[in-house]
């Protein structure tokens, strides 16, 4: 099992009670092929309620047949959402347990959160997965689909579409067979903006944001030349 890397992206805010509830995937077709069978948090000092959190720590099992190299959660803490990205060989059918510690090379947590009045909630969640065969799946897709390949590098999802400029934003994952780093080229400038909310030494995740109706793309393009274009449609 190689050592992973991960990004890690929090904003939190307090809660007065203690929980660790994990989100496991449904029984259904579209499920995600890996399970989350637990999600908690831990703390610098665990005998001390007041204590900051330390560290995430997720366990969770590859139920497909394919190994995976990239592993998206999406993590609430309290309500407020947070993305952790997981790179690794995640072979199928073994379980694993990783702790994403603040203060490390890992993932940036830009708040320390200091808890007065007990410990919060959090739930964590598969938001899309990357596989080593080019396939990948995101939530609302059956099994895995080709993933936008430009040699090297790949993209999910293939396209977006918005229904207008008022919908929400919509997270781009790239990852790289080599490290490297991103550029992006669009002709988005009214219609969609991207802005780069995590990377690590092989990924980079973008956020999407609807501005204007129409039609545009952006090719993403990594350190060795390997580009991929997403089409962007807002209604």
């Amino acid at each position: 099992m190689k050592r992973t890397t991960a990004a890690l992206l929090l904003v939190l805010a307090l809660s007065a009670r203690a929980s660790a509830d994990p989100v496991m995937a449904p029984n259904d077709p579209f499920a995600s092929p890996v399970s989350v069978n637990a999600c908690n948090l831990e703390y610098a000092d665990e005998n001390r309620p007041t204590s900051r959190i330390s560290a995430v720590a997720i366990q969770f099992t590859n139920e497909s047949a394919r190994v995976a190299d990239l592993i998206n959660f999406r993590v609430a803490i309290n309500g407020q959402t947070s993305l952790i990205r997981d790179v690794g060989t995640f072979t199928p059918g073994i379980e694993i347990t990783h702790k994403f510690k603040a203060g490390t090379d890992q993932f940036t947590l830009p708040v320390l959160l200091q808890q007065f009045g007990g410990r919060p909630p959090v739930t964590c969640r598969v938001e899309s997965i990357h596989f080593a065969d080019g396939t990948a799946w995101q939530p609302g897709s059956a099994g895995g689909s080709p993933a936008a390949s430009g040699g090297a590098l790949s993209v999910l999802p293939l396209r977006l579409a918005f229904d207008g400029p008022a919908a929400g934003a919509r997270l781009v994952y790239v990852t790289s067979a080599t490290p490297a780093s991103y550029s992006i080229r669009t002709n988005c400038d009214r219609i969609a903006r991207l802005v780069a909310v995590a990377s690590s030494a092989r990924d980079a995740v973008y956020r999407v944001t609807p501005l204007g109706s129409g039609f545009c793309a952006a090719t993403i393009v990594d350190a060795g030349g390997n580009a991929a274009m997403i089409p962007i449609v807002v209604k």
